[in-house]
């Protein structure tokens, strides 16, 4: 009896190794078949993907059914590509003219920066919302580069090329607080000045042309308060000379033209 319940524990367990080999089997054949499949699926998936995709005119859709962007053959036979707002404006048109350009326009349509190529040479445009105009351009030459602003009436505010730099009506030096202490402009009653100022903003020092009268010029000195010339040195037509100084009080201490010499005060000395 004892005999026959070995046999039966050893063909129990040579059963149970059998299944354990079937299963096995089984499951590696069904990762093998799954394997084979999904390669399978995949490579058909890669041959029907085209690798080219050909068109005259691509455009951009909103969720309303708007146009939002575009990318076409325009009628120069040249690429261009285009954005446009919820209203359809455009915005943006990016194209091969004699180079490439790029030019961004406003809720109404019109221009107001433009970057592309003239004469060879790249240039960036600034235009009025109002007039189309440009109002400022910087560009480059075989000189060198080169920045202009205009006045809405075309005149020119600022230029800056290799051959000079030109300003209107007024040209300032700030200082680290950004206080002026420098000044070269033109006033309603001088043809050009230029002036010194303080750290607290006041006029020191002045050179005129035209103060006191069409071809005068002068030099003066002022007081802390920038109102008063304490000393003023200038010329009359180019010819008749002055020199004159006063107190703070705005007293008169000495004057010297072609009249004569005047003085508070005068010492003859040796």
């Amino acid at each position: 009896m004892a005999n026959d319940d070995t046999e039966l524990a050893s063909l129990r367990r040579r059963l149970e190794c059998v299944e354990r080999r079937n299963r096995l089997w089984r499951n590696g054949m069904f990762a093998c078949v799954l394997l084979v499949g999904t390669a399978a699926l995949m490579a058909a998936q890669d041959a029907s993907t085209p690798n080219l995709i050909a068109a005259r005119h691509f455009q951009l859709k909103d969720d309303a059914g708007m146009v939002r962007a575009a990318l076409f053959m325009n009628d120069a036979k040249q690429p261009a590509f285009c954005l446009y707002d919820e209203r359809g404006k455009e915005r943006l048109n990016v194209k091969i003219q004699d180079g490439p350009e790029i030019w961004m326009f406003d809720e109404k349509g019109n221009s107001r920066v433009s970057l592309r190529r003239t004469s060879q040479e790249p240039e960036l445009a600034l235009f009025s919302k109002d007039t189309n105009q440009v109002m400022a351009r910087m560009t480059v030459t075989e000189q060198g580069g080169a920045f202009a602003a205009w006045t809405p009436q075309n005149q020119i505010c600022f230029c800056a090329t290799p051959s000079g730099t030109s300003v209107r009506q007024v040209l300032q030096v700030l200082d680290q607080n950004t206080k002026v202490r420098a000044e070269i402009a033109k006033s309603p009653t001088s043809n050009a000045y230029f002036k010194l100022l303080d750290e607290n903003g006041t006029g020191r020092i002045v050179m005129f042309v035209g103060e006191h009268g069409e071809n005068a010029t002068g030099l003066q000195f002022l007081d802390t308060n920038g109102q008063q010339s304490l000393l003023n040195l200038g010329a009359v037509n180019g010819q008749t000379g002055f020199i004159y100084g006063s107190n703070p009080s705005n007293q008169s201490d000495f004057a010297i033209n072609n009249t004569g010499i005047a003085a508070k005060t005068f010492e003859r000395r040796k």
